[in-house]
C-alpha cells in the first residue's frame, strides 16, 4: 500500500486505497425514457450499484469510522498542543509545585457553659433590685418595693450575702425630692472595708457617701450639681468623674482613709467626660482623646503605688490671688463697698459658677498624670482586671466592637454588635450580644455562652468580680419586678473543648 502523505497535520490516502475494496462491487448499466415527451434520442444513463447485505454493512461502518475520527481528533490534538503550553508555562511561573491547601475545619463551635456553671437566684425581699454589683461572697445594690415609675424607688441601700441569703440594710437617702421625698441611690460599689454610693434627687443635687465597714462611720466623699457623677471603688480609693460646669468635667481620685481628694485630669470633650473610669488593684484607667491623631483615643493609666500629694492644688481653681485677700480674714462683717470677695467657697465652686471666671481659665490638675496607651483607635468605657483592659471602639451600638488590650500588647477584637454594658472577670470578658450573654476566654481562645437558649439576659452595670457574673431575666419586658442571678464561671476543660 502506498504511504500517506501529510497536509496540514492530517493524512491523504491515494486513490488507489480502497481499489480491491470497489472490486468486489458490481456495476449494471440501465436507461430511463427520454425525458421529453414525443422525444427520440439517446436516453440517459444512470448507474446502478449492487451490492450484498454484508459488503453494504462494512463500508457503512468504514463511513462512520472516518467521520468519528474526522471530528474527534482534531480537538485532541489541540487540547494536546495547550496542554504541552501550560505545562511549560507552569514550569516557568512556578519553580516548585503548589502546596496542598489545609482544610480550614472553621472556627471552634461557642462552648454551651449555661449547665456547667452554677446559676442561683437572688432573694431579695425588695421586688426592685438596682445595679446589684458582685464582692467576694456578697453583693451590693439599691432596692425598693414599688411597681411605680414616676416615684424614688431605689431609697435604700442593701448587702447580701451570697452564701447565707441574708440582705442587710447598710443606708438610706439622706436628701428630699422637690416633691419632699427622698432621694435615690445609684453607683454603689464595695469591698471588705469600705462602700462608697451616690444620694441623688435626680434634680441636680448629688452627693457622694462613703461608708467605712469595719466602724460603721459614715462620711461625706463630694457633694456636686449637674448631672450625676460616676465612681468607681478598689482599695482604699474612690476614683468619681463629675461634671463641674456646662464646659466642663473632672476627674478626682480620692483617699478613704486620709479622706482627700486629688484631682487627676479634667475634660472639655463631653465625649470623655461622660466616661466612667476604671480601677483595680493598684491601677486607674480612663480614656482621653488623642490631640495628635483626631477621631482617636488614648488609655491613660495611673499606678496607685506611687508618691502621689494628695495636698497638690489644682491649677485655675477660681482662687484668689494673696494680694486681692481682705485685710481681715476673720471679718464676717459685710463688706460696706459691696465687695463680697471670692464667690468660690472653700469646698469648691457652686452650680451657678463659671468655670470661664475662675481666675481666667479653666480646672486642670497640677500636673499630667498617668502614662498613656494608644490603641490606635478610638476607644471608650474602659473597664479592666488589672492586667487586661476591655473597651468599645465606637459610640455607634451597630459597628462597636469589643475590644481586649493586654497590658503591653496589642488590641485584639472579641465581637461586633455588642451591649453598652460588658466587664472583665479573671480569664474572661462577659458580654451581650442579642440578648444573650456570652463570654470570651483570651487564653483559650474560645467563645462561650452563659444564658440557656431562649433566655433573654441583661448585665448589671459593674457585673463581674473574679468568676462572678450577675445578670437580670429579661423575658418579659412588662414584669414590674426585677428576677436576679448570679452565675459563678469556671474555665472550661476537658470535654467542654472537644469539637
Amino acid at each position: 500500500m502506498a504511504r500517506p502523505l501529510i497536509q496540514g497535520g492530517r493524512a491523504v490516502i491515494k486513490k488507489d486505497i480502497g481499489k480491491k475494496m470497489l472490486e468486489r462491487f458490481k456495476f449494471k448499466e440501465t436507461r430511463t425514457k427520454p425525458v421529453k415527451a414525443g422525444g427520440k434520442g439517446t436516453p440517459p444513463v444512470r448507474f446502478g450499484l449492487k451490492m450484498s447485505r454484508k459488503t453494504l454493512m462494512i463500508a457503512a461502518g468504514a463511513l462512520a469510522l472516518i467521520i468519528l475520527l474526522a471530528v474527534v481528533v482534531p480537538p485532541i490534538v489541540r487540547g494536546i498542543a495547550a496542554k504541552k503550553q501550560e505545562d511549560e508555562s507552569y514550569t516557568v511561573i512556578h519553580a516548585t509545585p503548589r502546596p496542598t491547601p489545609t482544610p480550614d475545619p472553621g472556627a471552634p463551635p461557642v462552648i454551651d457553659l449555661s449547665e456547667a456553671v452554677r446559676t442561683v437566684q437572688l432573694e431579695s425581699e425588695m421586688n426592685r433590685i438596682n445595679e446589684p454589683t458582685p464582692w467576694e461572697e456578697e453583693l451590693l445594690y439599691s432596692a425598693g418595693q414599688s411597681s411605680g415609675i414616676d416615684e424614688m424607688i431605689f431609697t435604700k441601700l442593701y448587702t447580701y450575702n451570697m452564701n447565707t441569703k441574708e440582705e442587710t440594710e447598710q443606708a438610706q437617702s439622706e436628701i428630699k425630692n422637690k416633691s419632699g421625698l427622698p432621694g435615690e441611690l445609684y453607683e454603689a460599689r464595695m469591698n471588705d472595708h469600705w462602700i462608697a454610693w451616690l444620694d441623688t434627687n435626680q434634680a441636680g443635687t448629688n452627693v457622694i457617701h462613703g461608708k467605712d465597714r469595719l466602724t460603721g462611720e459614715t462620711f461625706i466623699i463630694e457633694e456636686c450639681a449637674l448631672i450625676r457623677p460616676q465612681l468607681r471603688l478598689y482599695g482604699n480609693y474612690v476614683v468619681y468623674l463629675m461634671q463641674e460646669s456646662a464646659d466642663q468635667d473632672l476627674l478626682y481620685l480620692y483617699d478613704l482613709a486620709n479622706k482627700k481628694a486629688l484631682l487627676i485630669d479634667s475634660f472639655i470633650d463631653p465625649t470623655y467626660g461622660t466616661c466612667p473610669p476604671a480601677i483595680y488593684g493598684d491601677t486607674v484607667v480612663w480614656a482621653v482623646p488623642n490631640t495628635d491623631a483626631p477621631g482617636t483615643s488614648l488609655l491613660k493609666w495611673l499606678d496607685l503605688s506611687a508618691d502621689l500629694d494628695f495636698s497638690a492644688a489644682p491649677k485655675n481653681a477660681g482662687t484668689v490671688p494673696e494680694a486681692e485677700q481682705p485685710d481681715d480674714a476673720d471679718d464676717t462683717s459685710p463688706d460696706t463697698d459691696g465687695d463680697e470677695g471670692d464667690p468660690v467657697d472653700a469646698e469648691g465652686p457652686s452650680e451657678e459658677d463659671d468655670p470661664y471666671l475662675n481666675n481666667g481659665g479653666l480646672i486642670e490638675p497640677d500636673q499630667a498624670y498617668g502614662e498613656t496607651i494608644d490603641p490606635g483607635s478610638f476607644a471608650i468605657y474602659p473597664v479592666m482586671n488589672g492586667n487586661m483592659i476591655a473597651y468599645l471602639d465606637s459610640l455607634d451600638p451597630a459597628n462597636a466592637k469589643l475590644m481586649i488590650l493586654p497590658k503591653g500588647g496589642q488590641p485584639v477584637t472579641v465581637a461586633q454588635g455588642v451591649g453598652r454594658v460588658f466587664d472583665v472577670g479573671q480569664d474572661f470578658v462577659v458580654y451581650t450580644q442579642n440578648d444573650v450573654i456570652y463570654l470570651y476566654f483570651w487564653d483559650l481562645e474560645r467563645y462561650a455562652r452563659l444564658t440557656p437558649e431562649g433566655q433573654k439576659a441583661l448585665l448589671s452595670r459593674s457585673c463581674v468580680n473574679e468568676r462572678t457574673v450577675i445578670w437580670y431575666d429579661a423575658n418579659d419586658p412588662n414584669n414590674k419586678g426585677d428576677t436576679v442571678y448570679i452565675s459563678t464561671v469556671q474555665t472550661p476543660s476537658g470535654d467542654l473543648l472537644e469539637y
